[in-house]
């Protein structure tokens, strides 16, 4: 006898199905659609400041601060160098 496998439906799966079609990110059960912009020199500058300081943010705290993703802070700490080098000029 074959056994049917009912699909589930949670609240918690429909959710998750629905963020996925919307492509919506998940954290912690709470939905934050990203907002695509591009930070300035002058705040991309201000990010690696933070970075260095004493304070030392982690990337995770640097994204939420500055409202991009994690990806995004850790492109534009790799390319510091060439960011102060254009805010010089």
């Amino acid at each position: 006898m074959k056994q049917v496998r009912q699909k589930e439906n949670s609240p918690i799966k429909k959710i998750k199905r629905t963020a996925k079609k919307m492509k919506l990110r998940i954290r912690s059960f709470i939905y934050v659609r990203m907002q695509r912009h591009e930070l300035t020199i002058e705040q991309k500058i201000f990010l690696i400041e933070d970075n260095y300081s004493s304070i030392g943010l982690s990337t995770r705290k640097l994204a939420e601060k500055y409202e991009i993703s994690k990806i995004s802070v850790t492109k534009i700490l790799t390319h510091s160098v060439e960011y102060h080098d254009s805010a010089d000029t």
